[in-house]
């Protein structure tokens, strides 16, 4: 059964590692996550 939901959200598979990506560059949109919150903060230089 697990692997028809596998199948069956292929798409929803393949954005979510490359939203996982942008964050490290986008910490600012990404402020939610803990890990992305603790980079913008002492990197204010883009921000």
């Amino acid at each position: 059964m697990k692997q028809q939901e596998f199948i069956s959200r292929p798409r929803l598979a393949q954005p979510r590692p490359r939203l996982a990506q942008p964050p490290g560059k986008n910490n600012q949109t990404h402020t939610g996550i803990t890990p992305c919150a603790a980079q913008p903060r002492p990197a204010p230089g883009p921000a």
